[in-house]
């Protein structure tokens, strides 16, 4: 059992029971059991959406799409990852996330998010990485029209995707999320070693 203080950088426990340490974040605490619970339980725009909108659910689609993009299963799984680090450090608004008040929290999401994809052998181009980011801006204009309400216009600079939401459950969204995730790793060693 671990023993953990308020004022400390460990989080935990995870779904599956780990306790975390934020600034010795390693491969071991990785788990994507823990990635798929916990995404498919956080509602993407703070939770202003007309109905229930997973952030795991929006990594699929992004995935989905790269997959239409002719992109391989690496890239696809960085799409279906790009937000993994929220499994353990949460979110927080674009808004305040980009204060320069808050840089210790994006020296902290950096690392995990970085660990996450060293542990799951994720090595982009820098074309590839923009590709994912591109289509996390782009997806925004579909989940606007959407979900979110109609009184705030959106510009961004770019076209939406066509992105159809079946509007999972967590428990749907978990079991979508983790099938996604085992079709793009290569073999049922790697599946194993990832959790």
């Amino acid at each position: 059992m671990t023993v953990l203080g308020y004022n400390t950088r460990m989080v935990g426990p995870t779904y599956t029971g780990r306790a975390v340490d934020l600034d010795r974040f390693r491969e071991d605490d990785v788990d994507i059991e823990d990635i798929a619970h916990s995404l498919s339980m956080q509602c993407r725009y703070n939770g202003h959406t007309k109905q229930f909108y997973s952030v795991a659910e929006h990594s699929i689609h992004i995935s989905n799409h790269l997959a239409l993009c002719a992109y391989g299963p690496t890239v696809q799984l960085a799409g279906l990852l790009h937000d993994a680090h929220e499994a353990y450090v949460g979110d927080i608004i674009r808004p305040i996330v980009q204060d320069k008040m808050m840089l210790s929290f994006r020296r902290i999401r950096d690392a995990v998010q970085a660990v996450i994809e060293s542990k799951f052998v994720i090595m982009l181009k820098p074309a590839e990485r923009d590709a994912v980011d591109m289509l996390d801006k782009r997806i925004i204009l579909d989940e606007k029209a959407r979900l979110l309400h109609k009184a705030v216009i959106y510009d961004l600079g770019v076209r939406p995707l066509e992105v159809r939401f079946p509007l999972w459950n967590p428990a749907e969204a978990k079991v979508e999320f983790l099938a996604r995730f085992a079709m793009l790793v290569k073999s049922p060693a790697e599946v194993a070693h990832a959790s």
